[in-house]
């Protein structure tokens, strides 16, 4: 009864808000060492941070996970191939004053992925849009935001960002017009090895489509995930699906829908269980409309995510009878010279169409 009570004023706000046409993502930039961009996260997102850590379900079961199987010393012990990632983690967990097992935690919780997320990507020549709705958790809802960082002697990039984890695991640009969304996966195969998200982090790095698949299949990687990701400079368009072991990137030359499970052509006979319900939905509504589109629009793409069609499996996850939801959607236009990033808000209410533009960023941000 009070969680019915408090999620009804939540929406009540949320509404409010809409109504004045008032955006809920904060924008922080931040320099420095990869130790002092932790920390200055952590000092600045300290009350987001504590009310994930209490309240996240997810935390809890990797809490009882780790004391049946412990993983923190391997997580530990493979981040010395990326000992930076390691200082910022350490970074967030003393600027917000947590505790570091649970940053460690929640910085290895893609290993275990949830269920959500679903990307469109368009491709014609001189012109690729990716969009991307970034469903999660309702604990983070209004909890989330968006960094602009630059690391001393590191490339500059600009990402959505969860309380208590480094940068990387959904949806970024960098400054060498690099731009990438993330979609958790059902690893069959997940194993002990580097977490995901120190290799999703490590991405934002990237120079170039090369250096991101080098990246993307580090060989000692624990789990996969499905990566799109789009190169200005190259014109290039690519899906990466992976395992721990295997792989198959998929060239996009005209259009791609991805969800939660695998559909290359190289991954695509991995077994579906049942809690791919939702993906499986997703996919064949958002499928059919992807072919129905007759302009590769920046609004085709919205109009495809923003669907309430088979609801409560809808590609918008605004429905109160699930556990997660859409937490807002990204649309990045890249031509030859140009790459924007816009980020929306989903509009609280079922009755209500369309999203909220908040935020436009875009290659010249970079500047902090």
């Amino acid at each position: 009864m009070i969680i019915s009570v408090i999620e009804t004023l939540k929406t009540l706000i949320l509404s409010m808000n809409y109504m004045e046409n008032k955006f809920l993502l904060p924008v922080y930039s931040v320099k420095g060492t990869n130790y002092e961009i932790g920390y200055k996260i952590g000092q600045k997102f300290r009350e987001q941070i504590a009310y994930v850590v209490k309240n996240n379900r997810r935390l809890k079961v990797l809490r009882k996970l780790e004391q049946k199987n412990p993983r923190l010393e391997t997580l530990v012990a493979y981040g010395n191939y990326f000992r930076q990632y390691m200082d910022e983690i350490r970074g967030i967990a003393d600027g917000s004053g947590s505790n570091l097992t649970d940053i460690q935690l929640m910085n290895c919780h893609y290993d275990f992925p949830r269920r959500g997320c679903t990307t469109v990507l368009f491709k014609e020549p001189g012109r690729i849009i990716l969009a991307h709705n970034e469903d999660n958790s309702r604990d983070y809802l209004n909890n989330c935001y968006i960094l602009k960082v630059q690391p001393k002697g590191g490339t500059p990039f600009i990402s959505y960002c969860y309380p208590g984890m480094i940068p990387g695991n959904s949806f970024a640009f960098n400054s060498n017009g690099i731009a990438i969304t993330c979609n958790a996966m059902p690893t069959p195969d997940i194993r002990t090895a580097i977490p995901r998200h120190l290799i999703d982090r490590s991405m934002l790095e990237a120079e170039n489509m090369k250096d991101v698949i080098k990246r993307v299949l580090l060989k000692e990687r624990a789990s996969g995930g499905s990566f799109n990701v789009v190169s200005m400079k190259e014109n290039w368009a690519l899906n990466i699906e992976t395992t721990s072991e295997d792989c198959c990137i998929t060239e996009v030359e005209d259009r791609l829908l991805h969800t939660n499970h695998y559909v290359s052509s190289g991954l695509c006979h991995l077994e579906r269980d049942e809690s791919l319900l939702s993906s499986t939905s997703r996919y064949k509504v958002g499928s059919r409309l992807l072919q129905e589109v007759k302009e590769k629009t920046p609004q085709a793409a919205l109009d495809i995510l923003s669907s309430k069609e088979a609801s409560p499996y809808s590609i918008l996850r605004i429905d109160k009878l699930l556990k997660g939801r859409t937490l807002c959607t990204a649309l990045f236009d890249v031509s030859v010279n140009e790459m924007t990033m816009r980020v929306y808000e989903p509009k609280p209410s079922m009755q209500e169409e369309g999203f909220v533009e908040g935020l436009k960023l875009s290659l010249d941000d970079f500047k902090i």
